[in-house]
């Protein structure tokens, strides 16, 4: 998966690493392609290397034999430094944190159980802007601590994902 990943980006570089100038952009909306899967809205309200990152995801499957739902809600603030050799390219890190509703079912009754756990981010990662598209890449590392009961002894866990957004009229 990390493979694919990796080459999806690089394949998005190449593509979109041609002589004209990355357009800037403001805000800008999309998938975040990760575990779980998520809605992504970021922005600069603060200039050009301060962001703003929120994100609402939702994932279900199959845990052990229970059924599991998790949603989260949350926001990152984002540092964005250019790279440059690759015109669009920049590095980001930052920090957030999330809520998450989790909740199991094992389908008859007897081991259901929900909780609502605190989750602190750490955010690492690549953002990409092509220059002749209103596309934005993103590639990302996002460690977590939960803060809360730990379910199934997983006090941390860590992220990666690929966002992919449509840059909004700027």
């Amino acid at each position: 998966m990390k493979a694919l990943l990796y080459t999806l980006l690089f394949s998005a570089l190449m593509f979109g690493s041609g002589t004209l100038t990355a357009q800037e952009y403001t805000s800008a909306i999309g998938i975040r392609l990760g575990s779980p899967i998520a809605l992504s809205f970021k922005a600069f309200p603060f200039g050009d290397n301060l962001g703003i990152e929120a994100i609402v995801g939702y994932r279900n499957r199959d845990y052990f034999g229970y059924d599991f739902n998790q949603f989260n809600a949350g926001g990152l603030l984002q540092w964005h430094g250019a790279i440059g050799e690759v015109d669009g390219l920049r590095y980001y890190f930052g920090g957030g944190a999330s809520a998450y509703v989790w909740s199991f079912d094992d389908g008859f009754g007897d081991s259901d159980y929900s909780d609502v756990r605190l989750g602190v981010h750490g955010n690492v990662g690549l953002d990409y802007v092509f220059s002749n598209a209103p596309v934005n890449l993103s590639l990302d590392f996002m460690p977590t601590l939960f803060i809360g009961e730990e379910i199934f002894d997983d006090s941390f866990n860590s992220q990666y994902a690929l966002t992919a957004r449509y840059i909004l009229g700027d």
